[in-house]
């Protein structure tokens, strides 16, 4: 299905019962990532997977921005009145869920947000340099973003008031000191560090992030549905 937002089409798909997860991909993938992840969670929330602009089947543009492709979110949210909603972020989608919290701190319920970074200096040297000559080579745009976006001050974050669970890979991109900073500074967020892992191997046609979940939040059952709560201390 196609949806009007913010002057494009964007391309999203909605399964499953209870309160709405947003499910937002990485840089140069679609929604179609989470196929398998959808299966376990279509019980417990109503999830929306949604295809950022320039990416899978929805409308190509000339913007290549996270504060562009968070502001097609926030439409999207409020395109269809979604109340009491949470996102579960992967990389660029992780961005984009900080931005949305930044915009508007009371605007969403759980923020899960894996393998996500706040500056291009997160990269780990030995990637960046990578993605560099990547792109001296193929210049794209979305190498470009990466290397250039996104730039979000760690100290702005504490004006989230949404709970937070961060997730990276032990073989991730990012610097583990990112980590680090992220749980000083918010030390009522999570960080859960998936061992055995690298950037993708976690979520990607993966299921491996549900038992995560599982253990960051409750199954209870509300008026007669089955319901995962944020419950941690």
């Amino acid at each position: 299905m196609k949806v009007k937002v913010n002057g494009i089409n964007l391309y999203y798909s909605c399964v499953g019962e209870g309160q709405p997860l947003l499910l937002l991909h990485g840089n140069g993938e679609s929604s179609s990532i989470f196929k398998e992840l959808t299966e376990e969670l279509k019980p417990f929330f109503k999830l929306y997977l949604i295809d950022s602009r320039n990416h899978g089947q929805s409308d190509k543009t000339a913007d290549y921005s996270y504060e562009t492709m968070a502001n097609d979110v926030y439409e999207f949210i409020k395109k269809f009145n979604l109340d009491s909603v949470s996102v579960l972020g992967f990389s660029d989608g992780a961005i984009i869920g900080l931005l949305l919290a930044l915009r508007q701190p009371d605007l969403l319920k759980n923020l899960i947000l894996l393998g996500g970074n706040l500056s291009p200096k997160d990269f780990k040297d030995d990637y960046r340099n990578d993605l560099i000559q990547e792109n001296e080579i193929n210049p794209h745009p979305l190498y470009e973003m990466m290397l250039t976006q996104p730039n979000i001050k760690l100290t702005s974050l504490k004006k989230i008031t949404s709970p937070i669970l961060f997730v990276a890979g032990e073989d991730d991109l990012f610097k583990d000191s990112l980590y680090d900073k992220l749980q000083q500074t918010l030390p009522n967020a999570h960080v859960e560090i998936m061992p055995n892992h690298d950037h993708e191997s976690y979520i990607v046609h993966s299921t491996a992030l549900f038992p995560v979940l599982c253990k960051y939040f409750q199954l209870i059952n509300v008026e007669g549905k089955k319901e995962l709560k944020f419950c941690v201390n």
